[in-house]
């Protein structure tokens, strides 16, 4: 994108066509811009950030075409009204509508070029503010991104945050810190993660058309999704531990890829109109309050490479996942989950690509699928729940690529420890993590601990940093968060 004012080409007298459309180029059209150049045929500089009148120095020309429209043009005069050649004689059909529709009228393509491109005028509603300029293709009124950025810092108390190097300043927008235009000179991200932000960020941040990414991760916030729609570019949220209570709004987004809610406070059910967003390829909700059973199918997420689900308590039996072509990573440890892996658990799931999942500490039963032996590169973690078989062919040679390379070393005992052997992991890892025989029997799989091992003196009780690890820094960190 090119950025900056746009020049003068007055020096190029054998210029016959410019190509300056969808850039970033600001500042007025210059009286003399093509001056020199009477044999210029066509000209574009339409879908720029121009302002001011279409300089009148432009009527010596007898035919010409000039595309401006998608700018901020503030005058077209009357007088080039007459010059019935302009823009493929469509002038001497349309008159000035041909060249720029006006004011608080629209097209497609911001001028008539046929009968069906006729300018047409927006809400006529006196109470409701339409485009102001010269050549809109639609009734929108154009965004003032420094306003709304002020308004950020004053919704989310500016003056405290750790950092605000430029902020309201007379610097470019551009460089006030975390805010990052591209190459061009709208907002495209707002990275402003762990720096006190406090209170309820704007819903005018949505109207902000060139943002494709949100992070506000890690402040206190009071998030609303109110005005989601407007933002048809977003495709990364980040609003992990902000306190986020629920999600009301998120399934108007309309191109959402990234969404991460993780350590919040979300409650209820899992979020039924999160199966709106058809485009979400990840989404993260680990450590939260959700509660009730998983919907039965997640059909609608069809793009969802990443699912994590973990740390919750979902409840109610394990649904298949096989109408999930593109997963790779499912989450769904620490839960309250009940009955078997379905045999068609990840039917759909990539078969020769490194795949990961996790359904460690639920109450599962039965017997480990043997349909999951089809995958070559499988990373599956199943301890401390209450399987009672492991089919000997999912430890094989063919799957010694399975948990790491894990499997090739420590076979079966890779996925899980044996009925009446246990460890903190489940499962053997490495020479040092063995599965240690209990003195009482046990009749599952995959144990974390023997029966009576803390008051034991069998060798086998854990180490209480590792049932840290077990649990995973992650819910450590949502535990002080809700104090």
């Amino acid at each position: 994108k090119l950025h900056g004012k746009l020049p003068s080409f007055s020096n190029v007298p054998q210029l016959e066509g410019l190509y300056l459309d969808y850039n970033h180029l600001t500042g007025t059209i210059p009286k003399d811009f093509i001056a020199a150049s009477l044999g210029s045929e066509l000209i574009t500089i339409s879908h720029n950030l121009l302002t001011g009148p279409v300089p009148l120095s432009l009527d010596s020309f007898e035919n010409l075409n000039i595309e401006m429209e998608g700018n901020k043009l503030s005058g077209l005069d009357s007088r080039f009204c007459d010059n019935r050649s302009w823009m493929n004689k469509a002038v001497a059909l349309y008159d000035c509508d041909a060249i720029l529709c006006p004011p608080h009228t629209y097209s497609i393509y911001g001028r008539q070029n046929s009968t069906e491109s006729v300018c047409q005028k927006c809400d006529e509603d006196p109470d409701v503010e339409t485009t102001p300029y010269w050549g809109s293709t639609d009734c929108d009124v154009p965004i003032d991104e420094k306003e709304i950025l002020e308004l950020l810092y004053s919704s989310c108390g500016g003056n405290d945050w750790y950092n605000k190097d430029n902020w309201l300043s007379s610097e470019s927008i551009c460089l006030w810190y975390g805010i990052d235009c591209g190459e061009g000179t709208t907002v495209q991200a707002i990275r402003l993660g762990a720096n006190n932000l406090v209170g309820t960020p704007p819903e005018e941040i949505f109207a902000l058309r060139q943002l494709h990414t949100l992070w506000l991760h890690s402040n206190p916030l009071e998030f609303k999704f109110k005005g989601i729609e407007r933002s048809i570019n977003l495709v990364d949220i980040r609003l992990d531990a902000t306190g986020l209570s629920d999600v009301y709004g998120v399934g108007n987004a309309n191109a959402l890829v990234k969404l991460d809610l993780k350590f919040n406070r979300i409650t209820g059910p899992f979020p039924d109109e999160l199966l709106n967003l058809e485009t979400l390829e990840f989404l993260s909700l680990t450590d939260n309050r959700l509660t009730g059973t998983l919907p039965n199918k997640f059909e609608p997420l069809s793009n969802i490479i990443s699912l994590r689900l973990g740390s919750n308590s979902f409840e109610g039996e394990l649904p298949s996942f096989d109408t999930l072509p593109q997963l790779l990573h499912l989450d769904l440890s620490n839960n309250k989950l009940t009955g078997v892996i379905p045999g068609n658990f990840l039917d759909s799931a990539p078969k020769r690509k490194p795949v990961e999942i996790d359904l460690s500490s639920n109450s599962l039963t039965g017997i480990v699928p043997f349909p999951l032996d089809e995958f070559d590169n499988l990373s599956i973690y199943l301890r401390d729940n209450k399987f009672t078989k492991l089919p000997e062919s999912l430890c094989d040679s063919d799957n010694k690529g399975w948990n790491l390379r894990d499997v090739e070393f420590y076979g079966c005992d890779a996925i899980m420890c044996p009925p009446g052997t246990a460890n903190f992991l489940g499962r053997q890892s490495s020479e040092t993590t063995p599965c240690k025989k209990c003195n009482a029997k046990t009749e599952f799989y995959g144990q974390i601990e023997c029966p009576g091992a803390l008051g034991s003196s069998s060798g086998n009780q854990l180490n209480p940093f590792f049932i840290v690890l077990s649990v995973g820094w992650a819910s450590l960190f949502s535990f002080f968060l809700c104090l």
